[in-house]
Protein backbone atom coordinates (compact mmCIF):
# COMPACT_ATOMS: atom_id res chain seq x y z
CA UNK A 1 0.00 0.00 0.00
CA UNK A 2 1.56 3.28 -1.11
CA UNK A 3 1.31 6.45 0.92
CA UNK A 4 -0.15 9.45 -0.82
CA UNK A 5 2.78 11.94 -1.13
CA UNK A 6 0.51 14.89 -0.36
CA UNK A 7 -0.70 13.26 2.85
CA UNK A 8 2.83 12.35 3.91
CA UNK A 9 4.16 15.80 3.07
CA UNK A 10 1.68 17.38 5.45
CA UNK A 11 3.50 15.86 8.45
CA UNK A 12 6.98 17.05 7.56
CA UNK A 13 8.32 19.70 9.99
CA UNK A 14 8.74 22.41 7.36
CA UNK A 15 5.06 22.08 6.42
CA UNK A 16 3.67 22.25 9.94
CA UNK A 17 1.64 25.47 10.24
CA UNK A 18 2.21 25.53 14.03
CA UNK A 19 5.93 24.99 13.86
CA UNK A 20 6.71 28.63 14.65
CA UNK A 21 3.93 28.94 17.21
CA UNK A 22 5.29 30.03 20.57
CA UNK A 23 3.84 29.22 23.95
CA UNK A 24 3.75 31.64 26.85
CA UNK A 25 7.26 30.62 27.93
CA UNK A 26 8.56 31.20 24.38
CA UNK A 27 9.16 27.52 23.67
CA UNK A 28 8.18 25.62 20.53
CA UNK A 29 6.49 22.21 20.95
CA UNK A 30 7.61 19.49 18.55
CA UNK A 31 6.19 16.13 17.57
CA UNK A 32 8.46 13.06 17.57
CA UNK A 33 8.99 13.39 13.83
CA UNK A 34 9.81 17.10 14.13
CA UNK A 35 12.18 16.45 17.06
CA UNK A 36 13.98 13.80 15.00
CA UNK A 37 14.53 16.34 12.22
CA UNK A 38 15.41 19.09 14.73
CA UNK A 39 18.13 16.93 16.31
CA UNK A 40 19.22 15.69 12.87
CA UNK A 41 18.87 12.06 13.90
CA UNK A 42 18.88 9.33 11.27
CA UNK A 43 15.48 7.89 12.20
CA UNK A 44 12.58 8.27 14.58
CA UNK A 45 13.57 4.96 16.19
CA UNK A 46 16.81 6.63 17.35
CA UNK A 47 14.74 9.27 19.13
CA UNK A 48 12.47 6.62 20.64
CA UNK A 49 15.55 4.80 21.98
CA UNK A 50 16.73 8.04 23.63
CA UNK A 51 13.26 8.45 25.15
CA UNK A 52 13.27 4.85 26.43
CA UNK A 53 16.72 5.39 27.97
CA UNK A 54 15.51 8.73 29.43
CA UNK A 55 18.30 10.64 27.69
CA UNK A 56 15.91 13.18 26.14
CA UNK A 57 13.32 15.28 28.03
CA UNK A 58 9.81 14.57 26.74
CA UNK A 59 6.12 14.92 27.54
CA UNK A 60 3.25 12.57 26.81
CA UNK A 61 -0.03 13.81 25.44
CA UNK A 62 -2.13 10.68 25.63
CA UNK A 63 0.01 8.16 23.78
CA UNK A 64 1.87 10.79 21.75
CA UNK A 65 5.28 12.18 22.58
CA UNK A 66 5.96 15.92 22.58
CA UNK A 67 9.23 17.76 23.00
CA UNK A 68 10.15 21.37 23.79
CA UNK A 69 12.66 22.82 21.37
CA UNK A 70 14.23 24.90 24.16
CA UNK A 71 14.86 21.75 26.24
CA UNK A 72 16.39 19.98 23.25
CA UNK A 73 18.64 23.02 22.75
CA UNK A 74 19.69 22.82 26.42
CA UNK A 75 20.40 19.12 26.04
CA UNK A 76 22.67 19.78 23.08
CA UNK A 77 24.45 22.61 24.91
CA UNK A 78 24.98 20.42 28.00
CA UNK A 79 26.81 17.77 25.96
CA UNK A 80 29.48 20.18 24.79
CA UNK A 81 32.98 18.78 25.17
CA UNK A 82 35.62 21.36 25.95
CA UNK A 83 38.66 21.29 23.76
CA UNK A 84 41.89 20.51 25.57
CA UNK A 85 44.99 22.50 24.81
CA UNK A 86 48.13 20.50 24.21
Amino acid sequence: MKTDPKKRQRYLPQNNPNRNAKTSDDSMWLTAQEATAYLKLSSISSLRNFVYEKKVPYYKLGSRLRFKASELDQLIESTKIERRLL
